[in-house]
């Protein structure tokens, strides 16, 4: 229980930024900061290194993961675009049920894009919200724990890098395609939407690493 209080706590910290890509992580100070002793701290940062979250270097210790570069995000683009297409498809009988969900988040992060300041953390949020229903559907526990492997490493590149209003509403009117092409029961659209809107996520992260600004 301690190691799941542990691994919860460190995942949201990295996830947003608190624990940046490449700090060291030092079992003592975190242990005070959690109120757990090293062995579930340790256990839990073991898990975090099975999801690629944290690394251990031999001699030196544990580290927070660096940001992906261009390819490995390329790489998890087409990963994620199998796994959502196929939750497309097997969680057909099962959207009735959420797309009232899935547009609840579509509005949040809509009025987040229209404020004056866009809350990037919290447009992140409804976005693995909208994107981990959307998997959940398919009612597959292993695809769902898969994808939130995977989904993490995705939030982290979009803060870091940064998104813009323009980049955040592009993303939304997106998720608005998807979630159409849903309620229209067009599978085939919604897996077409899925896909070009994962690519589209994909070449708007990489552009500053192209440009050398991440």
């Amino acid at each position: 229980m301690l190691s799941d209080l542990a691994y919860d706590a460190l995942h949201a910290r990295i996830i947003n930024l608190r624990l940046e890509p490449g700090r060291r992580l030092n079992i003592d100070k975190l242990s005070g900061e959690l109120g757990v002793s090293p062995t579930p701290l340790r256990e839990a940062l073991g898990r975090l290194s099975a999801e690629d979250l944290v690394r251990v270097e031999p001699f030196k210790g544990f580290f927070v993961a660096p940001l992906l570069d261009q390819d490995e995000l390329a790489y998890l683009a087409d990963v994620r675009a199998l796994l959502e297409s196929h939750a497309v498809i097997q969680g057909a009988e099962r959207f009735s049920t959420i797309i009232g969900d899935l547009r609840g988040e579509i509005d949040l992060m809509g009025r987040l894009v229209d404020a004056d300041d866009l809350d990037v953390r919290a447009f992140n949020g409804a976005d693995a919200r909208f994107h981990t229903m959307l998997v959940a559907a398919a009612g597959n526990p292993t695809l769902d724990r898969t994808y939130r492997k995977l989904n993490a490493h995705a939030q982290i590149a979009r803060l870091f890098i940064g998104r813009g209003e323009v980049d955040a509403r592009q993303a939304n009117d997106e998720h608005e395609r998807i979630a159409a092409a849903l309620v229209d029961g067009d599978l085939d659209k919604a897996r077409t939407e899925v896909v070009d809107h994962i690519n589209g996520v994909c070449e708007r992260l990489s552009a500053p690493l192209k440009d050398g600004g991440a």
